[in-house]
């Protein structure tokens, strides 16, 4: 997921407030007008892979599962990722018309077109044989009069779980007792994450902001390097979160999509 454009630095203090509460790459045929041919997205089958960006304004959360993509997107003011926020506002552009096109280009092999077949509002499916490998994701989305634009999306298959990944890291971060977090955070896609501001604070303090800090949840390990571990999570909230974590099991960055935000965050922890 490629980090996106600017924001005023007072956003940041207040998404901070707000997660502790609620604690690909080819030419695509031009977008079309979404369609109700589903009235709800299928059933998932198997382990998920989440993964989400802004494209534009537009919050884009895709759930890869055996066989399928499910894509939801929302506008501003509205809740059309099938979350438990509560309704949308019915007075802020109430009925937007999403319009979505992508294909899907697996690791060494030429792109291919989905068929995006619509499943409510703001929400599309469309089978996919997905190949072992790195599956890069292409979506073109629009929702006037909201600024929209592409969504470009890395999904690692097979995926697989381990259930002591997440604890460890838990653990190990409890034990800072400072780290300074450089954030930075977007409501539109510019190509740009933004200016980081730094935060400074203990792993345990840190870890009370954020939904997973109790655990809880298993990560989907999506990729495993010499020098680092990548897991996603995902929450009914509408919150997507890959992390990174290291050998030592302390987390060393993070891409976190919420409603109408897309955060990113490196870690530093000084001696």
């Amino acid at each position: 997921v490629h980090p996106l454009g600017p924001v005023a630095g007072g956003e940041a203090a207040i998404l901070v407030a707000v997660l502790a509460v609620t604690a690909v790459l080819v030419s695509v045929a031009p977008a079309r007008p979404a369609s109700t041919e589903l009235a709800a997205p299928p059933a998932v089958t198997g382990l998920v892979v989440p993964a989400g960006t802004l494209a534009g304004q537009l919050t884009v959360i895709a759930t890869a599962s055996t066989g399928q993509l499910v894509v939801r997107m929302t506008t501003p003011g509205r809740d059309d990722l099938g979350s438990d926020n509560g309704p949308s506002d019915p007075s802020t552009n109430n009925n937007p018309t999403y319009r979505v096109s992508g294909s899907v280009t697996p690791d060494g092999q030429d792109a291919r077109t989905l068929t995006l077949r619509g499943c409510g509002a703001g929400c599309f499916s469309t089978p996919v044989a997905w190949r072992a490998g790195l599956n890069h994701l292409r979506l073109t989305i629009a929702a006037a009069p909201w600024h929209g634009g592409v969504a470009d999306l890395d999904i690692p298959w097979p995926p697989h779980t381990d259930s002591h990944l997440l604890p460890n890291t838990l653990t190990a971060m409890r034990t800072v007792a400072h780290l300074v977090i450089h954030e930075a955070v977007t409501s539109d896609y510019a190509g740009y994450p933004g200016t980081e501001q730094p935060l400074s604070l203990s792993g345990a303090d840190f870890l009370a902001t954020e939904p997973y800090g109790n655990g809880g949840v298993t990560p989907v390990v999506l990729a495993t390097t010499d020098g680092e571990t990548e897991i996603g999570l995902a929450f009914p909230q509408g919150l997507v979160i890959r992390m990174f974590i290291g050998t030592d099991d302390r987390i060393l960055r993070e891409e976190y999509i919420t409603p109408n935000h897309l955060i990113t965050r490196t870690f530093e922890y000084p001696p």
